[in-house]
């Protein structure tokens, strides 16, 4: 059976703990000339990974390389930020992102290498039951993906899904 994970950024099952990873890490330094190497155990990721040059919104949310220098330069993007693709983004990726596969590291583990050093290790997704999110920031995540159509939606986890989204006119 697998397992559901509710991404922090928008970002579904497969290879979300890759794009959550790239996403939460925000190295100092993004000029800096050597290569930024997101790494994960799964040759897969690489796969999944193959929009290594962007052309829509699409598949820029879809892209470890893109996700990666996106937040480099400016943050974690929100869902209205892959409306279209940012060009210097999808410039650093092209010149100096690489997704590699390392057989050493756990099965949902992903680490950032910035300049051949470790910048951040996750060993699971934000949002999978290891690492679940916090009221606050699951709220958050609601508001940024229905607006203010679904407050409330999780005040009572009993509620039947199917009638807050009728109520909500979805």
């Amino acid at each position: 059976m697998r397992r559901s994970v509710a991404s922090q950024h928008g970002c579904q099952r497969s290879g979300s703990q890759k794009r959550s990873h790239a996403l939460a890490v925000r190295p100092t330094s993004p000029e800096s000339p050597g290569a930024i190497a997101p790494r994960s155990r799964s040759p897969t990721d690489t796969q999944r990974s193959s929009y290594d040059d962007v052309q829509t919104g699409l598949e820029a949310k879809f892209s470890i390389p893109y996700l990666a220098a996106y937040t480099l330069l400016h943050g974690p993007p929100a869902p209205a930020d892959f409306a279209s693709v940012d060009p210097d983004a999808r410039a650093l990726a092209a010149e100096r992102v690489r997704v590699r596969t390392d057989e050493t590291l756990g099965e949902a583990e992903a680490v950032l290498l910035v300049d051949g050093e470790e910048a951040s290790r996750a060993p699971f997704a934000t949002g999978s039951p290891e690492r679940p999110m916090d009221a606050g920031r699951l709220q958050a995540k609601l508001r940024g993906l229905a607006g203010n159509r679904l407050d409330g939606g999780l005040e009572d986890p009993c509620a039947p899904a199917a009638a807050l989204l009728e109520a909500a006119g979805l």
